[in-house]
């Protein structure tokens, strides 16, 4: 047992005599067997003290250390497999404490048949926590018999010492180990773990099995071996219910391999032992098809635990040093201070599994006349385990002038808990500090030694550039080099370090500027608002004059477009930052989610990035003429003029109702001529062009944002009505259909054509410009019969209740 050092000697002075001192004993761990051991810790005046004291007699306390050792045998087993072709399994043992005198141990197997031990190992005070290895070796029938998997135990058959509890310890009491022993005989199955190695855990450790067979089946047979788990299914991972051993693969065991991985829960229920089965083989080879499941080796696996019951902080709150030698207690302090003011200081606490049970903690405070607990208990129950719970503590005020003190809070298991885990928490002790109170010039509850305005009130201690001055006190709040008064004048905020203007910079900077936000320093930051363009290249001119510097304005020429844009870089969310937001930057600030950092764009070739030039807009100074006529068969021209003749963009679009209800842009064709420049010529239209709509599109080549200007929209009218005289349908290609032009603009028309007899050659509403001289309508002929040459009348009704236009037209043959 010893007394932690900070207690060894306790000060009582005639202002604290009455409070009460804590000390702290720890119990020391020894590696030997020798039960609860009885300490007194003696309590007495030192000589130099008050006269009236020093008389006083020492008084002692009583003090048991409980043993924490014991007399234990400890068999880990390291591989459990061995064969009848010789392969050994093999197992560990040492002791749980040093002996007095030497240890001799004897193993037995429980089937000679099957497995063999003969090894005698001895302990001594020297060797007894390093661990010996014993071999056991798998033992072949004199007869070759197809037994399958054999299980058989080793045991310790006799303990021999002097020492008196392990002289006392009864070998039947100890657990065996159990092996398997594979057979080798004719057609059989043998199971190999890798590295020996049948332990997962809980943080995602492997085990992996192999298998092979004695001999390759007949006839390219292959063999299938289920497998599963049993018991405890939920603690592995099993990839798949099978091995299939093919024919080619019958002896490479590392071609029938699966990997079995632990699996995590936040319980904690310990080491949990998992039984790997494998059933009956089945094959087309007849000698590995009669084979049963007790023919092939099933293993116990174990998944290692990796909760343990504990407590989890957070707040300003962290371990105190590294724990003493020998000593369970977990030590922590707070960061942050309570004050004889009454501050307080809030920590939280949860638990780091599950409880079974209720747990619950009490915390008292070791100094109540320095540091009180509103909290005096909490209980984590097994729904809110891991939820936060807080812990306030309070300073109090003595009314001495006894400087900062340091009071330790003990948080410990209350003893009604159930739950096994959490009951064997020792008690945690968390260090904190009160401050003194008594030299506060500004009344703020705070001592002036650590008040960073403490000639004004200031209780918060708000310091936002953190440079040690309260924002009470301090000339340049944010730190960005301009006064808060001049901010003032400037209206710009003096809260915030990155809103100012450059020319009024007088003082010092003293606050690190990050004006993007991406977590790097403008110091270090070579694209100072990530918008792809080096700071190098936008500079500390202002070049629109609103009092941001270039290198932190993301529209530097004031023209209503980012720079991104104008330098030729992607902005798809628009909003003046290099690619999508939020954006990743390297250790220098420049954006890494999108490319940039090109050389900025200058599109009309002027010298200057685009960025950093205004742009001239485009007005159109002549438009189309709202009203033409379409004159069949004779080219059409639509024209405008701009008040720019480079770096235009012009397109041509047109509207047809008969096909869509929006504008199309158009293409050269045999139609139409010049469709991106001032003049669009219509070739050879006809009367459907009276119907469709015509304008121009107009965008800036060099300015990025401009936005699309269109001209005005061109509609047009039928030519007049025109119907001509003759007309020689002789298969020459030329005037081979009587066409009457201008027909369009009167839809409920008929057009009757008669003989010099007159008879009705054709009647037709509306008439469709294709009449080749043909009879279609009377006696002769019906329908098609030609016509000979010579004068016929016709009459037009136009249908808007006008008189018939009437005449003759000559058929030339």
């Amino acid at each position: 047992v010893k007394v932690d050092p900070q207690y060894q000697e306790l000060h009582f002075t005639p202002l604290n005599w009455i409070i009460p001192q804590t000390v702290i004993v720890r119990g020391v761990d020894d590696s030997f067997i020798d039960g609860d051991q009885l300490t007194q810790i003696s309590v007495g005046v030192k000589e130099n003290s008050d006269p009236n004291f020093i008389s006083e007699p020492n008084q002692s306390v009583d003090v048991i250390n409980i043993d924490n050792d014991s007399a234990e045998i400890i068999l880990t087993i390291l591989d459990p497999l061995t064969s009848e072709d010789g392969d050994k399994g093999n197992f560990s043992v040492k002791l749980g404490a040093p002996p007095t005198s030497v240890v001799q141990i004897d193993f037995s197997s429980s089937n000679v048949n099957e497995g063999l031990v003969s090894q005698t190992l001895t302990f001594s005070p020297l060797n007894w926590d390093l661990p010996q290895e014993v071999a056991v070796t798998g033992m072949d029938e004199l007869i070759p018999i197809a037994d399958g998997a054999v299980n058989y135990q080793v045991y310790i058959s006799s303990i021999i010492s002097s020492d008196q509890y392990y002289n006392q310890l009864n070998p039947s009491n100890i657990d065996p180990l159990n092996f398997i022993n594979q057979d080798n005989d004719f057609a059989s199955v043998i199971i190999e773990l890798i590295d020996n190695d049948f332990t997962t855990s809980e943080s995602g450790d492997q085990v992996k099995i192999q298998f092979s067979l004695n001999s390759k089946p007949i006839e390219d047979a292959s063999v299938t071996i289920p497998i599963s788990l049993f018991e405890n299914e939920d603690e592995i991972e099993l990839p798949k219910n099978e091995i299939i051993i093919e024919n080619q693969n019958w002896d490479k065991p590392e071609s029938n391999q699966i990997i079995l991985t632990g699996l995590d829960d936040v319980i904690l229920d310990g080491d949990q032992s998992i039984n790997f089965i494998t059933g009956g083989p089945k094959s087309n080879d007849i000698n590995y098809d009669s084979l049963n499941a007790s023919s092939v080796a099933n293993l116990i696996l174990q998944n290692q635990d990796n909760d343990f019951a504990g407590l989890v902080f957070s707040g300003d709150i962290e371990p105190l040093g590294p724990i003493p030698v020998g000593s369970n207690i977990s030590s922590y302090e707070l960061k942050r201070a309570t004050s004889e003011s009454g501050t307080t200081v809030t920590f939280k606490v949860k638990l780091t599994i599950q409880p079974n049970s209720d747990v619950a903690f009490s915390i008292t405070s070791g100094d109540i006349s320095e540091v009180g607990v509103l909290e005096n208990q909490i209980t984590f129950t097994r729904e809110n385990w891991n939820e936060f719970q807080e812990i306030t503590i309070y300073g109090i005020d003595d009314i001495l002038y006894d400087g900062d003190i340091i009071t330790n809070l003990f948080l410990s298991v209350d003893t009604f808990t159930s739950d096994i885990n959490y009951k064997k928490i020792e008690n945690i002790i968390i260090q904190s500090t009160n401050l003194e109170n008594d030299i506060d010039l500004d009344g703020d509850g705070l001592h002036h030694y650590f008040d960073n305005c403490p000639k004004i009130f200031n209780p918060n201690q708000e310091d936002l550039d953190l440079d040690g001055i309260g924002d009470f006190c301090d000339q340049d709040i944010d730190g960005d080099g301009v006064t808060n008064q001049q901010e003032e004048i400037d209206q710009t905020d003096p809260y915030e370090n990155c809103d100012f203007i450059f020319n009024s910079i007088t003082l010092n900077i003293t606050s690190p500027m990050d004006c993007d936000n991406d977590g790097v320093t403008d110091e270090i930051d070579l694209d100072d608002d990530n918008d792809g363009i080096l700071d190098i290249l936008e500079t500390n001119a202002d070049f629109d004059q609103n009092g941001k510097i270039n290198s932190l304005d993301l529209d530097s020429d004031g023209d209503g477009c980012y720079d991104v844009i104008e330098a030729g870089l992607v902005d798809p969310d628009n909003d003046g930052l290099l690619g999508t937001s939020p954006v990743m930057v390297d250790e220098f600030g420049k954006v890494i989610s999108a490319l940039g950092y090109l050389s900025p764009a200058d599109l009309n070739q002027s010298g200057e990035y685009d960025f950093l030039e205004l742009p001239q807009a485009i007005q159109i100074t002549k438009q189309p003429f709202p009203l033409m006529v379409v004159f069949v068969g004779k080219d059409m021209t639509i024209n405008i003029e701009l008040n720019k003749k480079n770096n235009v963009n012009i397109q041509w679009q047109i509207l047809q109702p008969e096909i869509n209800s929006s504008w199309q842009d158009l293409e050269e064709s045999d139609f139409f001529k010049g469709v991106k420049t001032k003049s669009l010529v219509l070739i050879d239209p006809d009367e459907r062009t009276v119907n469709w709509k015509f304008r121009a599109k107009i965008s800036s080549i060099a300015y990025k944002c401009e936005p699309l200007i269109f001209s005005d929209e061109t509609n047009f009218d039928y030519q007049p009505l025109e119907i001509p005289n003759a007309f020689s349908p002789n298969n020459d290609g030329i005037n081979e259909k009587l066409e009457i032009r201008g027909l369009g603009k009167f839809p409920n028309h008929k057009f009757s054509i008669y003989s010099r007899w007159e008879t009705v050659i054709i009647s037709e509403a509306p008439y469709e410009n294709d009449w080749g001289g043909e009879q279609r309508l009377g006696y002769p002929k019906k329908n098609g019969g030609t016509l000979p040459e010579g004068t016929y009348f016709y009459i037009l009704d136009l249908g808007n209740g006008q008189s018939p236009v009437k005449g003759f037209i000559y058929l030339k043959r």
